[in-house]
């Protein structure tokens, strides 16, 4: 049981690095079609709080005691 913990946990930091990465392509597309157009870029990198969530739900549910007949 503690294995699993082990492997949930890893999962849901995988995947928040993974979403986070893939906040910033979708970011870098983004400003290099605007540049290529010729026009000013001016946002900044925020990744979505999706990348957030969903994997810090993945690590609470892990931690969810399991209820005793």
């Amino acid at each position: 049981m503690k294995n699993q913990k082990f492997i949930a946990i890893i999962c849901g930091v995988l995947l928040c690095i993974l979403m986070i990465a893939s906040d910033y392509h979708g970011y870098t597309t983004e400003r290099s079609v605007v540049e290529f157009k010729g026009e000013v870029f001016e946002k900044s990198f925020k990744p979505s709080w999706g990348s957030f969530i969903v994997p810090l739900s993945i690590i609470l549910i892990t931690f969810i005691p399991k209820a005793k007949p």
